[in-house]
């Protein structure tokens, strides 16, 4: 979002730009958390599966 565009949003919000601008931010803290837990749930059903085989490949 470029100045403008944040203005336009804060003001149909009821909010000024910083206020608009930490929210933000703080989604996408929150977003990044959310995407690093799926990673993890995705390797730990990844090993659950393949746990043997995938230790032996970090072996050689």
């Amino acid at each position: 979002m470029d100045e403008r565009e944040l203005e336009e949003e804060a003001e149909r919000l009821g909010w000024t730009v910083k206020y608009l601008k930490s929210h933000l931010a703080k989604e996408e803290r929150i977003e990044k958390v959310f995407d690093r837990l799926e990673d993890e749930k995705i390797v730990k059903k990844f090993k659950e599966k393949y746990g043997e085989e995938w230790n032996q490949l970090g072996e050689e």
